[in-house]
């Protein structure tokens, strides 16, 4: 099992509990996941035009010795796609409403 399942299985519980509970979200929470939602996506977005432009970089690098700069690129969007993952998750499971 994948720990994207884990994770989205443990926010669904910890999710269905607080609505249980009767738990109200404060005011002012939809417009804030609104916002982050839509930071989310454009964040995601960069993230698949970096590794998209660390692969053209890499290519172009080989050529001229400098491969190292590409790999970089990569690995810093790779990064940038595991912390918007794992933050869609986190406020997902402290608000209750899914981002995506």
């Amino acid at each position: 099992m994948s720990t994207t399942t884990v994770t989205t299985r443990t926010a669904a519980s910890i999710t269905s509990r607080l609505s249980a509970s009767g738990i109200q979200k404060p005011p002012g929470v939809d417009g804030l996941t609104k916002v982050v939602g839509w930071s989310m996506w454009a964040v995601a977005l960069l993230c698949v035009l970096g590794f998209i432009g660390g692969i053209a970089y890499l290519v172009i690098g080989m050529i001229e010795g400098r491969e190292i700069h590409g790999v970089k690129i990569i690995g810093i969007s790779l990064v940038g796609a595991v912390v918007v993952g794992s933050a869609t998750t986190f406020i997902a499971t402290l608000t209750g409403v899914s981002i995506v």
